[in-house]
């Protein structure tokens, strides 16, 4: 198995040597971790997301017009 330098990687590929090093180390890219101002769980986002998906299969027009008879 053919086994790059960092720097050889780097030159290769166009990308930073720090980059591929902190990469090579396991620490993920920011965009890859979870902001720590997130507020809801992943069970929580999704139980509000499926409520509202419940909500707009309704018949809205119904609803909208039962609201306006009265």
């Amino acid at each position: 198995m053919l086994s790059l330098s960092i720097r050889e990687a780097a030159r290769i590929y166009s990308a930073s040597r720090a980059t591929l090093a902190r990469r090579q180390r396991g620490q993920r890219s920011q965009c890859n971790i979870v902001a720590n101002s997130r507020k809801l769980t992943d069970l929580k986002e999704s139980t509000i997301i499926n409520i509202i998906q419940y909500f707009l299969d309704l018949d809205l027009d119904l609803v909208i017009r039962s609201l306006t008879l009265r």
